[in-house]
């Protein structure tokens, strides 16, 4: 019955190079799950965000190639509103455990942009 919040990094925006430096990482986009079972049913609540990665110190650069997903969760453990972050999932999570038939529907509109009026 504990709770578990979970980091998924979906993708990063990088700078190529600069002051000697290759393939900086300067924006990570991300989900925070947390996953709750209990009586085996499982609940889960995601937050979605992008945080901006402040300029690493080129003494202690760590090489994209050798970036882990628990060291980019760590700098947004370090850099984000944990707090708020979690009592927002905890929120959503309480919601979806207290209406048992809560689905998720495809929305009858299209995020899409609308093609211009004169191209009919």
């Amino acid at each position: 019955m504990s709770k578990n919040y979970i980091w998924r990094i979906i993708d990063s925006a990088i700078i190529p190079n600069k002051d000697g430096m290759e393939n900086i990482v300067y924006k990570v986009h991300y989900i925070k799950r947390v996953v709750e079972e209990i009586d085996g049913k499982k609940y889960e609540a995601d937050f979605i965000g992008e945080a901006k990665i402040p300029p690493p110190d080129p003494s202690n650069f760590t090489p994209i190639a050798q970036l882990t997903t628990e060291a980019v969760s760590g700098w947004l453990e370090s850099l984000l509103p944990q707090e708020f972050i979690n009592s927002r999932l905890d929120s959503i999570l309480a919601f979806k455990k207290k209406s048992g038939n809560f689905v998720y529907i495809n929305p009858p509109f299209s995020t899409r942009e609308a093609p211009n009026a004169t191209d009919n």
